[in-house]
């Protein structure tokens, strides 16, 4: 029995493994857990010093109503995990920079669960959503509203998704932002990153 059946898209994965990855890896590099918060910073400058400063990582809490991900949790842990490549890489926020984050995060996936169809899918879809997404704020001038529209469409024929501004509209409100820091916690969805550590690696 498919369990999204009844769902509408933006609220199911892409790609179900991918998301029990996404927390197990944010899992393991932020131990005591990280804030979400729609104050977090914007540059590569300010996440330097924000850090610096207050020995805790914050993710924006906004944007994550329809992307890949079906979850705004996994988006805000996808995001932890990105930017702990940014500070840990010293990558900024260009799209040099943006690149070079996503592609650690490529070689984090394929050290813990190893060289398969399946990592190598994971990537595509983790390039596809932060360059993607990049490339496409550079031609609009913003990102897309519709992620997941975006995503599938990059994946599929990357020039015409990014020549297509209809990804600008949004499908529904912006879903309520956060206005304080909110923490997450170690162990949250434990359950799901026990069973990423499972997946298989051969597929």
């Amino acid at each position: 029995m498919n369990r999204y059946a009844n769902l509408p898209a933006e609220r199911y994965p892409l790609d179900a493994g991918l998301n029990a990855a996404v927390l197990h890896m944010a899992g393991r590099l932020f131990p005591t857990g990280f804030d979400v918060s729609e104050d977090a910073p914007d540059t590569f400058e300010k996440l330097v010093d924000h850090v610096r400063r207050r020995r805790r990582l914050t993710v924006w809490s906004g944007g994550s109503a329809d992307t890949i991900f079906g979850n705004p949790e996994v988006n805000y842990a996808f995001r932890a995990w990105h930017d702990w490549c940014h500070l840990n890489g010293r990558h900024d926020f260009t799209l040099a920079g943006e690149m070079a984050a996503v592609e650690m995060q490529c070689e984090h996936l394929l050290t813990v669960y190893g060289q398969s169809s399946k990592t190598r899918e994971w990537c595509r879809i983790l390039r596809a959503e932060v360059i993607g997404q990049a490339l496409y704020l550079e031609r609009h001038g913003d990102f897309p509203e519709r992620q997941r529209d975006f995503v599938s469409a990059y994946l599929d024929n990357q020039e015409r998704a990014l020549g297509d501004p209809q990804f600008l509209a949004k499908r529904r409100a912006e879903e309520p932002s956060r206005a304080a820091a909110v923490p997450v916690p170690p162990a949250h969805m434990a359950e799901v990153r026990s069973w990423a550590t499972a997946l298989p690696v051969n597929a």
